[in-house]
């Protein structure tokens, strides 16, 4: 890759600019705001770690590159949730498998809320919430097979409020 860019030009102190820590390392491919793929790299170790350019130009380059990973991979991605409906009202009857479920997947938050006059006659609410789709979705298969069918009225997914309460703000017909 070096070669190619500094041909026979290319000296030991090139190569020294290349030097990345032992273990974990990946070159990441990107585009130049241009369209064009940049000739060298993003260097990242141990899944976390970059290694950026001291030249500014080079590292707003870099940067943006960055960024846009960032928003693909980690936490810059939206929390979405599932939430479990369910007829119970002791929450002590599911704190196992909520445990499970939490320790399986700890990438989940996982939370219980008790709630009453909900329209659906549901007693207790279970939240998933991940920024991580797949996480998510393999904990809610999890929380399906182990929860009672009996006790599940309806499963909803990224609800913006828990609670199906009518409104006590509607404003009256006229």
């Amino acid at each position: 890759m070096l070669g190619d860019y500094f041909g026979e030009g290319m000296t030991a102190a090139h190569l020294k600019m290349t030097e990345t820590p032992e273990g974990d390392t990946e070159l990441i491919q990107y585009d130049l705001d241009c369209g064009a793929v940049s000739p060298f790299p993003l260097v990242r170790c141990h899944g976390n770690i970059y290694v950026l350019p001291g030249v500014p130009h080079l590292l707003r380059q870099k940067w943006s590159a960055i960024k846009n990973i960032l928003e693909k991979e980690y936490e810059l991605a939206p929390f979405r949730n599932k939430v479990f409906r369910l007829s119970i009202a002791d929450e002590t009857k599911i704190a196992e498998l909520l445990e499970t479920v939490q320790t399986a997947y700890g990438d989940v938050q996982v939370g219980s809320y008790p709630v009453t006059e909900e329209e659906d006659g549901a007693l207790t609410l279970v939240t998933l919430d991940s920024k991580k789709c797949f996480k998510l979705e393999s904990a809610a298969a999890m929380m399906r097979s182990l929860l009672p069918a009996e006790y599940l009225l309806a499963e909803d997914s990224d609800v913006k409020a828990l609670s199906r309460q009518p409104s006590v703000c509607s404003s009256p017909t006229k």
